[in-house]
């Protein structure tokens, strides 16, 4: 209930700026979305200018239109959208979900591409792909013979560009 209280001051005394440091690690995920929206909407209204401290790197880029990375010294800054496409250029490895009618062929995949998971049901079969870039033409082909359901590309995280800056 206190930091709820504390939460709340910011709307009253609508200050220049505002340092929160992991302000919803003990709320409810409800009352969390609420703080988002309203610190959301504190900056665009009243033109505050915050500085938000988390380990929670969704709220991180939900919230932030500047992220600067920590890790013992500082390792990189940038607009959060920034952050992920150098990542993501950089980033060896890219992850594509997809569901296809009946029992796929894996075989056809395992020579093309890093990695792959198979999960079949007898009616779907889920392939979980995981290449680098430059095996996209080829996946793409080979998922042409095949009666896609869905697809979905997995895309990169804050999360993840953390973690592989980190690896540097």
């Amino acid at each position: 209930m206190r930091q709820k209280v504390y939460l709340a001051l910011p709307f009253i005394i609508q200050p220049e700026v505002i340092i929160l440091d992991e302000h919803t690690v003990y709320l409810d995920m409800f009352t969390r979305r609420k703080v988002w929206n309203a610190i959301l909407e504190l900056s665009k209204d009243f033109g505050t200018t915050i500085l938000l401290a988390t380990h929670n790197l969704h709220e991180a880029e939900r919230l932030c239109d500047r992220i600067l990375f920590f890790n013992k010294q500082k390792i990189a800054e940038g607009k959060p959208q920034e952050l992920v496409e150098k990542v993501q250029a950089l980033k060896a490895e890219r992850k594509l979900i997809v569901k296809i009618n009946g029992k796929g062929d894996v075989n056809e995949f395992r020579g093309v591409i890093q990695n792959i998971e198979v999960q079949s049901d007898g009616k779907f079969t889920c392939l979980r792909l995981y290449f680098r870039s430059d095996e996209l033409q080829d996946i793409i082909r080979l998922l042409a013979r095949y009666s896609v359901v869905d697809l979905q590309s997995v895309p990169v995280t804050l999360e993840e560009v953390f973690l592989q800056l980190c690896k540097k």
